[in-house]
């Protein structure tokens, strides 16, 4: 362990270069991490800001799309205690801006519906990594044509912020309405006036 640590900590790494060096490479799931990274900033944010009044849940609740089956785990939901406030779906994949749609798949597309549909929910969003071509923030959004109308943002992150900053990323913060929730909870709150 302490050998291969070495190697990585003084930059020895394969190479397309002829030679006897050993190296060692070290791979990570980059859908996962984002996806996980992403849940874990939003979980964090929302506790400091909201407290028990929202929840996050990373890869929950499951919920199935048929009787039979066919599970439903949207990467994160965040959920208030009579409601699912927004579901986000982490995609580790490059957006292209010039083409139809921003480079968002159809197959994406309808996952996003299937969530908004049983987890009857109106705020999606589908988050992908920023880049030269596709600079952070909210790039569109789309209106699905069912009978709820839900809306679904179309998110770019900067990821170097999303490991070094702090908060709900740009773009994510403005579908995450913490204020709202809280100033809805507290209004709900009935008045208790000293007799």
């Amino acid at each position: 362990m302490f050998a291969r640590a070495r190697w990585l900590l003084t930059g020895l790494y394969p190479d397309v270069r002829i030679g006897d060096a050993a190296g060692s490479a070290l791979l990570f799931n980059m859908e996962k991490l984002f996806e996980t990274v992403l849940g874990l900033r939003i979980r964090h944010a929302c506790q400091v800001q909201a407290g028990a009044r929202l929840s996050v849940g990373i890869q929950s609740p499951v919920k199935n799309l048929a009787t039979a089956g066919f599970q439903l785990r949207p990467d994160i939901t965040i959920q208030s205690e009579v409601e699912t406030v927004a579901i986000l779906d982490a995609k580790w994949k490059r957006l292209d801006l010039g083409e139809a749609n921003s480079g968002v798949s159809s197959g994406d597309a309808y996952q996003m519906n299937a969530y908004a549909s049983r987890y009857r929910c109106k705020r999606l969003a589908l988050v992908y990594p920023a880049s030269r071509d596709c600079p952070p923030g909210r790039i569109t959004e789309f209106v699905l044509m069912t009978e709820e109308r839900p809306v679904l943002d179309v998110v770019a992150v900067d990821v170097r912020e999303l490991a070094f900053g702090s908060g709900i990323p740009a773009g994510i913060d403005a579908m995450i309405p913490i204020e709202r929730h809280w100033k809805q909870q507290s209004s709900q709150a009935p008045i208790h006036a000293a007799i």
